[in-house]
């Protein structure tokens, strides 16, 4: 009778932790980059973001600056466990930095944001 009552709370107990899973980030990061194409040189900056296996939506937010000048910007929504979103901008000389806004969602509609920088 012990181990029939003892297993029966295990079982709830196990499904008790799965329905209270959290939203969460596997990652979100954001990258400056220069690359060349012939005699074109580019700064590009990219924005990714992962959610955990809760995630059923993702978007991300990037932006590129130049000497604390705003110059462009791209956008990432998808649905899934990531986005991932890259902006080019001609390179001269100057501090280049970048930011990027990462949001997630889950079935429920709760959402979870960060903010990095590169």
């Amino acid at each position: 009778m012990f181990f029939t009552v003892a297993s029966s709370l295990l079982a709830v107990t196990a499904v008790s932790s799965v329905a209270f899973a959290a939203l969460g980030f596997k990652s979100s990061q954001t990258f400056t980059v220069v690359s060349a194409t012939y005699d074109d040189k580019y700064m590009s900056a990219l924005g990714r973001t992962e959610g955990n296996s809760d995630t059923v939506k993702a978007k991300v937010y990037v932006e590129i600056y130049k000497d604390g000048k705003f110059q462009d910007s791209a956008v990432d929504e998808r649905d899934g466990e990531w986005a991932e979103a890259q902006v080019d901008v001609t390179y001269g000389k100057g501090k280049y930095t970048a930011k990027s806004n990462h949001k997630i969602w889950d079935a429920a509609g709760k959402t979870k944001t960060t903010t990095t920088k590169g």
